[in-house]
């Protein structure tokens, strides 16, 4: 049955904090929502045209917007009735497999809540359950990963396809585990007298030990908050969608790995293991170094690369729930011991993603390789080199990636 403040409904969803205020799930809600109503269930090629202002052209089977937008709505309908919305007397639910909204009343959704747990679901508990793992800085997630990934065998790269890569060949000759160094995020806690409690402070002009130093001794006024560096970093979500395409690759060809955190990283391992650095720039922490000799100059606070060549300033732009674009970075180096180091670093998350599909994608890892080749003008990969990428998109979905510069680096 129709409930007649459906519209209202919708309203309270859209301008909930738990919804995040998006433009574009606000229209994707409305609209499956409206056609609901009427009795038109839309096709997904409609919704890329009606929604999203795609053309006739579009391809559900080569393009994936509207399954990601669909799916990123129907959990942010999940969180709001966990939050805002615990009061409704009943719940709007996006049906899987059709673009159909259902206004359930909490006797239906009980009954649907006590029906078995599909193997699908269980997949997804798995995942959340890594995502947690990683966000809590476990440090056997590598072990747990690993054998996860091998029961469930979701994610099968072919190994042929990735010794061709000369990428990869680059990390097969390492006798040594290669070790997934993740930026983490620098916060600190606070005492707040008002509240009689202490709480965590994340300053994005913050990102460091020294930079810590340099707040309390040039803002003195804080010392009465009793300021301290957090034992408990924070991670990005993106490390863990990335480490889910980078993984199958690694057991693929039985590279042996280790996943730790940048603060919780020696200078002395830094120069003696091998390294795969995954992270935003501002995390990058003691491997900042290796911009000392590149074409690219990291900017303090990490918020823009200036381009040495032209002095260029690089940054991204946009905001990540509507278009925007990230600057993603891919290099080689050789660390002070001789140790090789993988850099995947970015801005946001969106660049991260997006460089650790492409690497362990099996059908773009040729020709992402041939355009670096070809922009060198080398017939190898050099020991060292660089290369910066644009990553546009939608809300991190729809991505599309276009290198802007690549070097050898003497």
């Amino acid at each position: 049955m129709l409930p007649a403040d459906y519209k209202d409904h919708v309203r309270r969803i859209i301008s909930s904090k738990d919804f995040g205020h998006s433009r574009s799930y606000a229209a994707l809600l409305e609209y499956i929502v409206q056609k609901s109503v009427e009795g038109n269930i839309p096709k997904e090629a409609t919704i890329a045209i009606d929604v999203f202002g795609k053309d006739g052209t579009f391809n559900p089977s080569e393009d994936t917007l509207v399954r990601v937008y669909v799916h990123n709505l129907r959990k942010k309908l999940q969180v709001y009735y966990r939050g805002d919305g615990q009061g409704e007397s009943y719940q709007i639910m996006i049906l899987k497999g059709r673009y159909q909204a259902l206004f359930l009343s909490k006797s239906e959704l009980e009954e649907k809540s006590s029906e078995p747990v599909s193997l699908k679901t269980n997949l997804w508990l798995w995942g959340t359950v890594i995502a947690l793992g990683l966000c809590l800085g476990i440090s056997l997630i590598g072990n747990v990963l690993l054998y996860n990934f091998r029961f469930l065998n979701a994610y099968k790269t072919p190994k042929e396809t990735l010794q061709k890569s000369k990428i990869w060949q680059q990390m097969l000759e390492v006798e040594q585990p290669i070790s997934f160094i993740l930026g983490d995020i620098f916060v600190f806690t606070e005492y707040d007298s008002l509240l009689d409690r202490g709480r965590l402070i994340r300053d994005s002009q913050v990102n460091t030990a020294s930079e810590f130093d340099s707040l309390i001794t040039f803002t003195p006024q804080w010392l009465h908050r009793s300021p301290k560096v957090s034992e408990n970093p924070l991670l990005m979500k993106a490390h863990a969608l990335s480490l889910e395409h980078l993984i199958p690759a690694f057991t693929s060809l039985e590279l042996k790995f280790s996943v730790r955190l940048m603060s919780r990283t020696s200078s002395e391992e830094l120069q003696e293991m091998p390294i795969l650095y995954l992270g935003m720039y501002k995390s990058m922490g003691k491997l900042t170094y290796l911009f000392e000799d590149s074409q690219f100059e990291l900017i303090p606070g990490g918020i823009q690369l200036m381009h040495r060549p032209d002095g260029k300033l690089l940054s991204g732009e946009g905001v990540h729930d509507d278009y925007h674009t990230d600057l993603g970075y891919l290099s080689q180096r050789i660390g002070p011991g001789g140790n090789p180091i993988w850099i995947i670093a970015a801005f946001t998350d969106t660049g991260i993603m997006q460089l650790s599909q492409q690497l362990a994608s099996f059908s773009n890892i040729t020709s992402f390789e041939s355009i670096i080749h070809s922009q060198l003008g080398e017939r190898e990969l050099p020991k060292e080199w660089e290369a910066l990428f644009s990553v546009k998109g939608f809300d991190r979905a729809q991505l599309e990636m276009e290198l802007d510069y690549v070097y050898a680096i003497d």
